[in-house]
């Protein structure tokens, strides 16, 4: 008769399954991060006066959306899309 060993006792194979989710879950975090940041230097462009935000072709309901969209979304990306779609409609 053989003795069988349950997986769960050898503890490098439960090691591994530990350690595997980490990287992910920081780089999951990282990118939260980097969109916060896209999204803080945004909301800055709100600040600018008028003429500014014209010459850079975005409007501030257009930056308060991309702001204001879910985080899964990239901000930057957003705020291009609505610009692009508002002068493709020739407002």
């Amino acid at each position: 008769m053989t003795a069988t060993t349950p997986i769960d006792t050898d503890p490098t194979a439960r090691t591994a399954t530990m350690a595997s989710p980490l990287p992910a879950i920081l780089s999951a975090i990282g990118r939260l991060v980097d969109e916060l940041r896209r999204r803080r230097g945004l909301a800055r462009l709100a600040d600018l006066d008028d003429r500014t935000l014209r010459d850079l072709g975005l409007t501030r309901a257009e930056i308060r959306e991309a702001v204001l969209a879910p985080l899964t979304e990239d901000a930057v990306r957003t705020a291009t899309r609505l610009s692009a779609a508002r002068r493709d409609r020739g407002d």
